[in-house]
């Protein structure tokens, strides 16, 4: 209407309000207009989100951006040299600013730090470029016979009550950790052996399982866990350079084992239980080329080359669809109970391969954060309030009005 730029969304509603209140319009048009400006909303954001990205990697050093990719992005972009980023956005009714900081002057290839008051700045080299899968050593793969399964899985380490923290790393002490299978890769695992029995029939599993995890020696009791449970082989990746590795760096190595295992189905768990990142599964998939279907609670396969697989969605509700027999799964907990091994197959378990590959100098972008602090935060003591009904209301308003 040309009147775009004078309404807030509560203006437009109420006039929509009005419009069928008068019966300028029927209720039958609600839907079609409201998604008309739905769009419009959307069109104006992508718009300004092209343009400051555009910006930001126009202050990049063109030996740092892939000048294929930026050239295909300038040229999908709104971008306008003479438009000024703003320094702060102010909310309507804030009592203060948000800084919105901006990223300028990658110079010298060095990440931008924030400043926090008390905390110490880690710096890091930092360059913007695209990550494939790990080009590992290779090790013994005996000949592909069958369909082959990978399965991700994590060492993790829970904190136990009480604990303490090494300012030096900026980690918790080791000795104050439990360390167990993840239980979101466990329930991948059980995942991936279901899938593999449901087509073995006569002649035994129908697919091939390897685990492969990313942790040090202590790691490989979850690989023996693992192979005691039903999977065949087992691959381990290591050296000091992966302590505290980014998401980006495990994930990089995971998909070069993948790689080299010519992998046909890839699982993970959603998430881990320590650090909860759950990215591994579509970082894999991405760098693989791969479709990817996250919190995974169903899996079908009839040996063909698409899966039915079934995924939680928000709200309780399910979603039940097809996808191509080489994908990646990150299953969600709860969805396949983990099986128990017994003494005989922990006894079998020992006999089973595991092949330890030395990742030094191969995974080289280990840079995708720094932790800057680690600390304990204040332990404070819960009020009590006593008193009558009114009493108590009472007390409570005032806690209200004194946090706000």
């Amino acid at each position: 209407s040309g009147h775009e730029n004078e309404f807030i969304v509560r203006d437009i509603a109420e006039l929509v309000a009005e419009a069928i209140e008068l019966e300028k319009i029927s209720l039958k048009d609600v839907p079609q207009l409201m998604q008309e400006m739905a769009d419009a909303v959307t069109r104006q954001v992508v718009n300004e989100m092209e343009s400051r990205l555009a910006a930001l990697v126009a202050t990049l050093p063109k030996a740092d951006v892939d000048s294929a990719d930026t050239s295909r992005f300038l040229a999908n972009s709104a971008f306008n040299e003479e438009k000024a980023l703003p320094e702060t956005v102010e909310p309507p009714g804030a009592a203060g600013k948000i800084e919105t900081v901006f990223v300028e002057g990658f110079s010298e290839n060095k990440a931008p730090v924030l400043e926090h008051p008390g905390t110490k700045i880690l710096s890091a080299p930092w360059k913007i470029a695209p990550v494939s899968a790990a080009k590992l050593p290779e090790y013994c793969i005996p000949d592909k016979e069958k369909p082959r399964i990978v399965v991700a899985v994590k060492h993790i380490g829970k904190i136990l009550a009480d604990f303490s923290l090494i300012e030096e790393s900026r980690d918790v002490d080791s000795s104050f950790l439990d360390f167990e299978f993840n239980e979101f890769d466990d329930n991948a695992l059980e995942a991936a052996l279901r899938v593999s029995e449901s087509r073995g029939g006569e002649d035994g599993p129908g697919a091939e399982i390897v685990v492969v995890c990313i942790g040090p020696e202590d790691a490989e009791v979850t690989l023996r866990k693992a192979l005691a449970k039903g999977a065949d082989r087992a691959v381990r990746i290591w050296d000091d350079s992966l302590i505290g590795a980014d998401p980006v760096s495990i994930a990089s190595a995971i998909a070069g084992v993948c790689t080299m295992e010519e992998a046909d189905l890839i699982f993970t768990g959603v998430q881990s239980s320590d650090k909860a990142n759950g990215a591994t599964g579509g970082l894999v998939a991405r760098m693989l080329g791969r479709p990817c279907a996250a919190v995974v609670v169903g899996v079908d396969w009839d040996g063909g080359d698409t899966l039915t697989l079934t995924r939680e969605l928000e709200g309780g509700m399910m979603e039940r669809f097809t996808a191509p027999f080489k994908c990646v799964m990150a299953v969600q907990t709860g969805a396949f109970e983990p099986r128990f091994a017994t003494m005989r197959m922990v006894k079998q378990a020992k006999k089973k391969t595991i092949n330890v590959i030395d990742s030094t100098g191969v995974i080289t972008s280990n840079q995708g954060f720094a932790i800057n602090r680690i600390f304990k935060p204040p332990v404070t003591k819960a009020q009590m309030i006593e008193g009558d009904m009114s009493e108590m209301a009472q007390q409570v308003k005032e806690i209200i009005a004194n946090k706000r």
